[in-house]
């Protein structure tokens, strides 16, 4: 074998294959720069998604707010807790409010188009909109209605995305492997994780004989359960509330002293920032 040979016969050899420990440099190199690639594509993610349910909670708050201005008076709800302390002079007596406790079992929404209703279409097996089914859902649904009937509340509402703020649908079954969806008369507003987002209204007004059976919010409103949960309104104002990417609502302040309801409010999104209980 002469000496050129020889030479380009080690070259060959020396090029035939990496070693082990230069796969495993380079298969590092790529995980890690997967992982960086990965990372920074989730937080852009994030952030685009952030921004979205909060420019569309900012227009729902905006035409709330018009609201108020051409109504000269804040949403009214009727509450959970709509009896007074039962003294005369602060009964509870037929008092009007824009958003019942059950939207489904008042006629102003369940009603007939044609008799100045709603139009809303009842369906029992149809799930969130049943009778069973969580009544903030339907009562979020019940204020974009309210705000509908209005023109420029409406013209404002009609900013707001749409793939969140859009015809209220369910899956009723399926037929050759595709769903059945059903739609509604009524917009509902899903966050960019695809979970419902929750109208928090505050409680009615507080009264001198409520005292020592309701705690007075510093808007001048009861306390409500969901307030505690959720965060407490203020200036008599609805909150809008999501879950985040989590899906899971959290405790606003720790009761049992584990921390885990904590942790999962940590992402929660808000119209604006409420007070802790």
């Amino acid at each position: 074998m002469t000496p050129h040979s020889s030479r380009h016969h080690m070259m060959r050899r020396a090029r035939r294959a990496f070693t082990l420990l230069e796969l495993v440099i380079v298969l590092g190199i790529i995980l890690l720069l997967m992982g960086l690639v990965l990372g920074v594509g989730s937080i852009v993610l994030r952030q685009s998604e952030d921004r979205q349910i909060r420019a569309t909670m900012a227009i729902v708050d905006a035409a709330l707010v018009e609201f108020e201005q051409q109504a000269g008076r804040e949403m009214i709800f009727e509450g959970i807790d709509d009896e007074y302390c039962g003294f005369a002079n602060c009964r509870y007596v037929n008092a009007y409010y824009d958003i019942p406790v059950e939207p489904y079992g008042d006629s102003r929404f369940n009603g007939d188009i044609q008799d100045g209703a709603y139009g809303w279409e009842r369906n029992n097996n149809c799930n969130p909109w049943n009778s069973s089914s969580d009544p903030r859902r339907k009562r979020l649904a019940a204020a974009l209605s309210v705000l509908g009937q209005s023109p420029a509340c409406g013209e404002i509402i009609a900013k707001a995305d749409t793939s969140l703020i859009h015809a209220a649908d369910c899956v009723i079954g399926s037929s050759q492997g595709e769903p059945l969806i059903t739609t509604f008369n009524m917009k509902e507003f899903i966050d960019p994780w695809d979970r419902e987002v929750y109208i928090i209204f505050p409680g009615r007004r507080w009264y001198d004989c409520d005292d020592g059976n309701f705690e007075r919010d510093t808007d001048g409103t009861i306390l409500t359960q969901e307030e505690i949960e959720f965060g407490i309104c203020r200036n008599r104002r609805p909150l809008l509330v999501s879950s985040g990417p989590d899906g899971r609502f959290g405790d606003f302040v720790d009761v049992d002293g584990d921390n885990d309801g904590i942790a999962d409010h940590q992402d929660n999104v808000y119209s604006y920032q409420p007070e802790k209980p």
